[in-house]
């Protein structure tokens, strides 16, 4: 199991630098880990073509560097994709197109273990990133744990006549995330609306409001 350098970051209180790309080709991978700048790599899986065998290979060349790889997934198939993706390599995952408070708890459920404790859905499976083993140990268990679950908020439809909905949309995906999150989401929604921060109304009843929140 490989180290997630994200994971340890976010843990530490640290920033992290990242960049995302609208290509599956591992040579522009290492184009950008030779760099040394970015500590994570994310693959916009919801926009650009790829194949199961091309994630392995994208993971395999994040790994030649001090990186980790993220993916982001559609709303559907989103947990085929999301665990596909883990089982290739990736330790982060962004889930596009989050709803309401009960998607983003469906999202973080698609990316724990699946043990009493955990009541996750990531069961034991023998793919690349627990080679070679099958998985299921405590070692195993822990690492689906550290994977970096992220949720984007980007249409408020269902809180488009709320007053105040930038401050539903944090608390709603603050409610999704395990115990201990909060405090670092809090500040992000204070400092959200300290700045005066508010959506801007459309026509069609949507709201120009892109909010990602990182568990």
């Amino acid at each position: 199991m490989k180290p997630n350098k994200l994971r340890k970051l976010l843990q530490a209180g640290q920033p992290s630098l990242g960049t995302r790309l609208h290509s599956i080709w591992p040579a522009t991978v290492e184009a950008l880990g030779h760099t040394g700048l970015f500590d994570y790599v994310e693959f916009l899986a919801e926009y650009a073509p790829f194949d199961l065998f091309a994630l392995d290979n994208f993971c395999r060349a994040v790994e030649l560097f001090d990186m980790s790889a993220v993916i982001k997934v559609e709303a559907e198939p989103r947990t085929y994709l999301a665990q596909r993706g883990v089982g290739a390599g990736f330790q982060g995952v962004l889930f596009a197109d989050v709803r309401s408070a009960q998607d983003a708890r469906d999202c973080v459920r698609i990316l724990k273990p699946d043990t009493p404790q955990d009541g996750g859905l990531f069961s034991v499976s023998m793919r690349r990133f627990t080679y070679m083993g099958y998985g299921g140990t405590p070692e195993y268990a822990q690492a689906v744990r550290d994977i970096v679950v992220m949720v984007m908020i980007v249409m408020m439809l269902t809180v488009s006549t709320r007053v105040g909905s930038i401050q539903f949309a944090l608390q709603v995906a603050l409610e999704s995330l395990p115990h201990g999150s909060q405090s670092a989401g809090d500040r992000l929604k204070v400092k959200l609306l300290k700045k005066g921060y508010c959506p801007t109304p459309h026509p069609a009843g949507q709201h120009d409001v892109g909010l990602m929140v990182m568990d």
